[in-house]
C-alpha cells in the first residue's frame, strides 16, 4: 500500500495446472488486494495453513491452453 493508503492495480495472471501441465489461465486487469484471511494454525498437526486472498480487478479474460 502506498502511504496515502491507496491500494496500486495491478495485472494478475492465474493458471490452472493438471498433472503439470497448464490448462487454463485467467488474466485480471486492475486487479487489487481486497482482503487476506488465514485459517486457523495448530503447530501439532501436519496440515498446510491456508490463506485466502480475494482480489477486485476492473476485467478478466479467461483461456483455454489445450485442445
Amino acid at each position: 500500500m502506498a502511504a496515502n493508503g491507496s491500494v496500486a492495480a495491478r495485472v494478475v495472471t492465474v493458471t490452472a495446472v493438471d498433472d503439470g501441465t497448464p490448462v487454463r489461465r485467467w488474466t485480471f486487469s486492475g486487479a487489487r488486494v481486497q482482503d487476506v484471511t488465514y485459517s486457523d494454525f495448530d503447530s501439532a498437526s501436519v496440515e498446510m495453513a491456508e490463506e485466502r486472498v480475494v482480489i477486485a480487478y476492473d476485467a478478466v479474460t479467461h483461456e483455454w491452453l489445450t485442445a
